[in-house]
Formats: C-alpha cells, sequence, structure tokens
C-alpha cells in the first residue's frame, strides 16, 4: 500500500488507520432536543370535546370530561402591507423670494 512515507501521495490522501470505534462527529445541523418552546398565553382556546360514543354512538356531551392532551399551534398571520402618502408643502415668505418646504420624516 503507498504512504505518503514510500511514495509521493500527500498525507491528506492517506487511508486513515482505525481508530479503535471512535465515531465521526455527525456532520449537518443539530436537532433541538426536547423540541418543546415555552408556553404562551393563547389568543383562542378550541375545546374538542367528546360528543359520542365512537362504537355504539351514544351521546357523551353532558359528562364529565378530562383533558387528555393539550398542544399549541402558532399561525403567522400574512404580512399586510401599509401604504403611507407623505405630503409636503412648500410657502413664500411674505418679504423675501425665498421658498420654504416643510421637511418629511426622516424614516420615510
Amino acid at each position: 500500500m503507498k504512504t505518503s512515507k514510500n511514495s509521493s501521495v500527500p498525507p491528506s490522501q492517506e487511508q486513515k488507520v482505525n481508530r479503535n470505534g471512535q465515531k465521526k462527529a455527525k456532520r449537518g445541523a443539530k436537532k433541538d432536543i426536547g423540541g418543546q418552546v415555552a408556553r404562551r398565553e393563547p389568543d383562542e382556546i378550541i375545546e374538542c370535546r367528546v360528543s359520542q360514543c365512537q362504537a355504539c354512538g351514544t351521546d357523551l356531551s353532558d359528562l364529565l370530561q378530562h383533558v387528555a392532551a393539550r398542544h399549541q399551534v402558532l399561525d403567522i398571520p400574512p404580512l399586510q402591507a401599509i401604504v403611507r402618502e407623505v405630503v409636503r408643502s412648500w410657502t413664500l415668505l411674505p418679504l423675501l423670494p425665498e421658498v420654504s418646504k416643510g421637511r418629511s420624516a426622516a424614516r420615510l
């Protein structure tokens, strides 16, 4: 086998020796452990109550019901453009032949 010691193969091109079971670090994005985000105060609560028995169809809506699970869904509303019209005025000074103009706000 050719190595950098007995040929012109550069060290970076050599075959790597087994490293006694050492694993390489995985590449790419790391997964977030747990997958939970801090809960927010909901704007709306949707209750999914049991209305009838899935097997026989008996009405169960009047019975005491317990929370089986809960989760939150974050809906991001679509962006809406805000159209602002900037109207600048001007005026002539009564005694001087000079025009004064209104200044628009710095962010517009």
